[in-house]
């Protein structure tokens, strides 16, 4: 009957997802627990897969929703096929799924049905006639006779997956108890640094870059260190991804842009000051205000400051991002392109926004004297750069033959451990160490600069007192 009809069509609609036919939620949260309840489950297995789709939200945003349903239902269906009838498939919600079936696999079966899930996911979809391809992160847990429940069982699968994300896309990783100490740990930083801003332990190093042509100092990078107060110094990048999830960049990146300006601000003549900017903080609504207020309450120069950013920050709502340089070039700042030529996309990010510099990796800088590919690649990168009326920097030189070759090449600034490492503001040191560094011409000057004279002479300039 009709009534019999849509009693059913309620039981489907609340336990299997309406998109993909697969079990949603809430049959795959009751199959979990009746199956780690069941009395014989201590003589046997349970695995957990669960899968988060790579920057699936890319396809939504180029493709619209309706290709990304489509892509949706084929993985649903590729999973499916690739499982027993007792296994159960699951859509979790948007673009994560789970599968969970009952094994007595060993680790290395269950890596190996991980990468089968990898690589069914990874082959091409046609979406409207058109390929395209995707790929998807993996965390896999288990309960072994018995020694978790539901909720540890997926508590576990989800720190893998977390793992496997922090390897990059198409990955996957098996859960073991060292995720859980670094989750605990990870936990604990997080408490550390939202306190740290308020504490006085962020501070700023600066590196220094040179002209290659002359060995002068042209400008600094501010570099953000972490002195904890157990840990000691932490870098950026053990802390930083963090800051990110949690929310607190836009805080400290605010404290970064201030700090660094009204430090440098008094720094003699035309040196830039470099200052990195996040995903996060590039799409906030609130930067171009932030930046164009420090340069007021500095009394910086705008066109002295450049703000650098990686093709990371472009791969997500580009046309945002890119709108949102635009104003901060409004502003009188300069913007750079770091990390070039490690994206598939640099190229086309030159075309779209006319960046001030490209800094070029410095993993091509690493393997440039003995690699003539990758000398070919600075090379062209040089060339297309003065096309576009673009500058550009080398980072990460370590060695005079690096140095030398890259000038040979046409690059036209250069920072690294061989000329500096990041050292403290000229509030605690009386100068920059730098390695003497010749260039071509006549004027064999070091790049060595006295900052305290130099910000004296300006502090008396502007009527300020001298400390």
């Amino acid at each position: 009957t009709a009534e019999t009809l849509v009693e059913e069509r309620v039981a489907f609609m609340a336990h299997y997802d309406n998109l993909t036919g697969l079990a949603n939620r809430h049959l795959f949260n009751e199959r979990l627990r009746t199956l780690v309840w069941r009395p014989d489950m201590a003589a046997k297995h349970i695995a957990l897969f669960y899968l988060d789709l790579d920057d699936f939200k890319a396809i939504n945003d180029t493709r619209g929703h309706i290709a990304g349903d489509m892509l949706l239902r084929e993985v649903a269906e590729r999973l499916a096929r690739e499982v027993r009838g007792e296994d159960l498939v699951a859509r979790l919600g948007g673009d994560e799924f789970a599968v969970l079936i009952e094994t007595r696999a060993g680790d290395s079966l269950l890596i190996e049905r991980a990468h089968r899930f990898l690589s069914v996911v990874r082959e091409p979809y046609d979406l409207d006639g058109q390929a395209y391809r995707i790929s998807t992160s993996i965390g896999v847990a288990r309960c072994d006779g018995g020694d978790c429940n539901a909720e540890e069982l997926l508590r576990r699968a989800d720190l893998a997956l977390y793992a496997a994300k922090k390897k990059g896309r198409d990955k996957m990783a098996l859960f073991e108890p060292s995720l859980d100490r670094a989750a605990r740990d990870r936990r604990q930083l997080e408490s550390d640094l939202s306190g740290a801003l308020a504490l006085d332990q962020l501070k700023l190093d600066y590196q220094p870059i040179i002209d290659l042509d002359n060995g002068k100092t042209t400008g600094f990078e501010a570099l953000l260190r972490w002195q904890h107060p157990r840990r000691g110094l932490i870098a950026p990048d053990e802390f930083l991804h963090v800051a990110e999830e949690t929310g607190l960049i836009l805080e400290i990146g605010e404290w970064v842009i201030r700090q660094a300006l009204t430090q440098t601000s008094s720094w003699p003549g035309d040196f830039r000051i470099a200052i990195n900017l996040s995903a996060t903080q590039v799409k906030s609504k609130g930067l171009v205000e932030a930046v164009g207020r420090t340069i007021h309450d500095t009394r910086m120069a705008a066109d002295r400051i450049e703000l650098e950013i990686t093709e990371n920050v472009l791969l997500e709502e580009s046309e945002q991002c890119l709108a949102a340089l635009a104003k901060l070039r409004g502003l009188g700042v300069k913007i750079a392109l770091d990390d070039f030529g490690t994206g598939y996309s640099s190229l086309q990010y030159i075309r779209c926004f006319p960046f001030d510099r490209i800094k070029i990796d410095k993993g091509f800088v690493e393997n440039i004297v003995d690699d003539a590919g990758c000398q070919a690649i600075v090379s062209t990168i040089t060339r297309l750069a003065d096309s576009l009326g673009m500058e550009t920097t080398a980072e990460g030189i370590e060695t005079r033959e690096q140095l030398d070759l890259l000038r040979k090449l046409g690059v036209q600034e250069a920072q690294g451990f061989l000329i500096a490492r990041p050292q403290a503001s000229p509030s605690t040191a009386s100068d920059f160490d730098l390695a003497p560094v010749d260039g071509d011409g006549d004027d064999q000057q070091g790049a060595v600069v006295d900052y305290r004279k130099a910000r004296k002479s300006a502090l008396k300039r502007r009527g300020g007192k001298v400390a």
